[in-house]
């Protein structure tokens, strides 16, 4: 018989407690008893996320390691996977949604920054089973002058919590969709107090426009090739830049071109942002050394969006403020 609240070291860091209650909301309590309730097929589903280059049979060994032998079930890889099938995804997304969430304090090594909470996100793909539902649902890719891929992908993008890597939020979707639309998904999860820090390829006006307006500070990379105007430089040799729609570019292009003659463009749909350039050289074991610039922005604006017309002014630390008046 199970033992309740003892099925491997992940009752200790999720409790059979909140398994049973989320088995319990989403209907798949069992009606009759089954040599592979829905508490332990949770268990069982968790474990093979920990074990992914091994079989069913040996995931479950691997997870009733430490029970004696013949004191538990031994069900086949057949049963497994009806049992899997029973659960269904529904009691797996409720239970991440109780379990995510931040979980550094100001004592948390790496988790703040002068008062700001530090948190990422970043998209990458992974593979998934070779079934009918999954090639129709996210279908197979490769290059175009190659084959398929031998299995569908799915996009993960994840939002995490620096210092302790516990997940706040995550979305899939199949891989053919960009990460920009996964993260707009990710906004609700920021707020302010947080600082938000991000690689290239999240860098355009929406998406910078986006997650400035849920409050929090950004520290973004940017691309290679963007172009970074320098509107008001700064002493400590950063600058301030305006990263605008299509149509407001337009126009700031223009206004750049004639060497600002005359005032700047009205109603400009803009995000003030500071530059801040670097450059890192990295030095092999064997001497040899390679060298790379690094571009970041950072926006610390209450909304991100400058308001038309609204002139340039900065405190000591480089941060926008509205300009004073008598």
């Amino acid at each position: 018989m199970w033992l309740p609240g003892h099925l491997g070291v992940l009752t200790r860091w999720i409790p059979p407690s909140l398994v049973d209650e989320v088995v319990e909301a989403t209907g798949r309590t069992e009606r009759r008893v089954r040599l592979l309730p829905a508490r332990v097929t949770v268990y069982f589903v968790l474990a093979m996320a920990l074990f992914g280059d091994c079989g069913y049979r040996r995931v479950w060994a691997a997870l009733t390691a430490g029970w004696p032998r013949g004191s538990v079930a031994d069900p086949s890889a057949a049963a497994l996977r009806q049992a899997r099938q029973r659960l269904g995804p529904e009691p797996l997304a409720l239970l991440f949604d109780r379990l995510r969430g931040l979980l550094g304090t100001t004592d948390t090594l790496g988790v703040f920054w002068r008062g700001l909470r530090l948190v990422a996100w970043d998209g990458t793909c992974l593979e998934v089973a070779d079934s009918v539902a999954n090639v129709a649902r996210f279908r197979r890719h490769g290059a175009r002058t190659t084959r398929p891929a031998s299995y569908p992908q799915v996009r993960l993008t994840a939002l995490i919590e620096c210092g302790t890597r516990a997940l706040i939020d995550a979305v899939f979707g199949p891989q053919q969709y960009t990460e920009l639309p996964q993260a707009r998904a990710l906004l609700p999860s920021l707020g302010p107090g947080m600082l938000l820090l991000a690689d290239r390829g999240y860098d355009g006006f929406q998406g910078l426009r986006d997650a400035a307006a849920t409050g929090a500070d950004l520290l973004w990379r940017v691309q290679a090739g963007r172009l970074l105007p320098v509107i008001d430089p700064l002493p400590d040799g950063t600058h301030l830049t305006l990263i605008t729609d299509r149509r407001s570019g337009d126009r700031l292009t223009r206004w750049m071109r004639h060497g600002r003659r005359g005032p700047r463009p009205a109603n400009l749909i803009a995000i003030t942002l500071r530059v801040i350039s670097f450059r890192v050289t990295v030095t092999a074991t064997d001497g040899t050394c390679r060298s790379s610039t690094v571009r970041l922005v950072k926006c610390s604006t209450p909304s991100g969006i400058r308001p038309p017309n609204w002139p340039l002014s900065t405190t000591s630390a480089g941060k926008l403020r509205p300009p004073t008046t008598g």
